[in-house]
């Protein structure tokens, strides 16, 4: 498998994109998406209701623990959503690539330790 990270594909004729089925990722979003409920409820729940007018201080690092969690949850699901819908084309389809850099397909000579 080779990805041209710059190109820009076309179908045979030389029309710009190539048609062929679209996976946008849903479940993987409605994944993401529930991951985001569940860490903003969860870190909300870990610290409990304040005795008084004032939090004690057992609550008040739980709160900041369960923010810090909730947090780099929401970093790392945010990453796994930012995945680009996939085009699959069936086997044979031409098409032609427009690269936008120089491409070689050598494979690099074996360093030598002196």
């Amino acid at each position: 498998m080779v990805a041209f990270n710059k190109a820009k594909g076309a179908d045979a004729t030389g029309a710009t994109g190539v048609s062929g089925s679209v996976n946008n990722h849903w479940t993987q979003v409605g994944i993401g998406a529930v991951l985001t409920a569940a860490l903003s409820v969860g870190s909300r729940a870990a610290a409990g209701n304040p005795t008084g007018f004032q939090p004690n201080l057992a609550q008040d690092f739980a709160r900041d623990v369960s923010q810090s969690i909730n947090t780099t949850g929401q970093q790392i699901v945010r990453r796994s959503l930012e995945v680009a819908p996939t085009i699959t084309i069936p086997h044979g389809t031409p098409v032609t690539i427009q690269l936008a850099e120089n491409v070689s397909f050598q494979t690099p000579a074996a360093r030598v330790r002196k």
